[in-house]
């Protein structure tokens, strides 16, 4: 009986190290596969995401040059109007453009960015612009970002194109009101957004000397 029992301890002793064994095999197979569906995931989505800009071309396209109605009103967060054009003046500026239906890890990113390149770079000569939030909405969201002074439309859009797409987009007007250098930043792309900024940022510091 003694040599029973000690027969069925050692049993269960090399069943539990035998599952322990196997358990510790496949886990890494686990999680090679699990990573492999999650960078699969994003590559995919970074896919569609060119596709849908690809798609867009034709309206990117469109939407540079085009020139920005001189009547254009915002609004700031305290309710005060504010005619486009004479925000403008005589400077080149960075404009910022996104809408509430816009990703929102994809808004805050570029609102990041403005933010540290006017603390590091003395970034100023920007305006950013949202649209179709009620004024109520408006000024509790824009109010968050206490270093930036955001806008809302009033009337009417920019007149754009590539507007309300899914995607906020960044470009240069001056005091013609001409829309260029549009770019269609890409939370996955980080590199590129940074590269953007800082070609802008020399740019305006050059043309708004």
């Amino acid at each position: 009986m003694k040599n029973l029992k000690y027969t069925s301890i050692l049993n269960i002793l090399l069943i539990c190290v035998t599952l322990i064994a196997i358990f510790a095999f496949l886990k890494p197979d686990r999680e090679t596969n699990g990573a492999a569906t999650q960078q699969s995931s994003r590559s995919s989505a970074l896919v569609k995401m060119k596709a849908d800009l690809w798609n867009g071309y034709v309206d990117y396209v469109k939407s540079e040059g085009h020139q920005i109605p001189s009547n254009l009103k915002l609004s700031d967060t305290t309710g005060k109007i504010h005619l486009f054009s004479e925000m403008i003046d005589t400077k080149a500026k960075l404009i910022f453009r996104y809408s509430f239906r816009d990703c929102e890890i994809c808004v805050d990113t570029v609102l990041n960015k403005i933010a540290l390149y006017q603390k590091t770079r003395h970034l100023k000569d920007f305006i950013i612009i949202t649209d179709s939030y009620s004024e109520r909405d408006f000024m509790i969201k824009a109010s968050r970002q206490k270093s930036l002074k955001i806008y809302n439309l009033q009337d009417t859009l920019l007149g754009l194109n590539i507007e309300n797409q899914n995607y906020p987009f960044l470009f240069v007007t001056g005091k013609d009101l001409k829309v260029s250098k549009i770019f269609l930043p890409i939370k996955e792309i980080p590199d590129q957004i940074t590269e953007y900024f800082d070609y802008i940022d020399t740019y305006l510091k050059q043309t708004n000397r």
